[in-house]
């Protein structure tokens, strides 16, 4: 019998690492100065089109930054979240940041209210709770959206005890209920 070669798997791109250029965020240079900074995000994030890519990384990192130098290193963070999260389609890629985009913006406010002087003051800090409540029942709801879209909508049950007593009987296994004794 011969043997067939196993198929080849393309390699990702190393993610992009964004800088402060004067007043704006850059990628810096890739490894492979041939590969694009757009095409590096795309075999991360499970985007085909460019334009779309170009779209939604802009989206991304305007909805999460300022270009300062200490914001790069959480833009960084914040994409690699993304990737670790392993989108496999646009809708999980757009889903993905809009989780990362919300898990943010928790963290921001709970940290405005855990380091300011409204601390003590809790009408003060209020506002900011509440928001964060809300986001936090919002990305609750998105990692439900997502583990309902990777499961395609299919139910599962785990069943972790049966009791079967003397006579009875037990199916183990997938049971169809379609058409019975057409």
């Amino acid at each position: 019998m011969e043997n067939s070669p196993a198929p080849v798997t393309p390699t990702k791109q190393p993610l992009p690492k964004f800088q402060v250029v004067g007043n704006a965020i850059k990628a810096e240079p890739g490894p492979d100065s041939s590969v694009s900074l757009i095409d590096r995000m795309l075999s991360h994030l499970a985007i085909e089109d460019a334009d779309a890519g170009t779209l939604l990384t802009d989206q991304f990192l305007s909805a999460n930054h300022k270009a300062t130098p200490g914001n790069c290193q959480f833009l960084n963070g914040s994409l690699a979240l993304i990737a670790e999260m392993q989108p496999r389609d646009l809708t999980e890629t757009m889903l993905s940041m809009q989780m990362i985009t919300c898990h943010n913006q928790v963290m921001s406010l709970m940290r405005q209210v855990t380091t300011s002087d409204a601390y003590l003051n809790t009408e003060a800090m209020h506002p900011n709770i509440k928001l964060a409540e809300r986001l936090m029942r919002i990305y609750t709801r998105q990692m439900d959206t997502l583990s309902q879209y990777r499961r395609k909508g299919r139910q599962t049950m785990v069943v972790e005890h049966i009791t079967v007593k003397k006579g009875g009987q037990a199916i183990v296994g997938n049971i169809d209920q379609g058409d019975r004794g057409a």
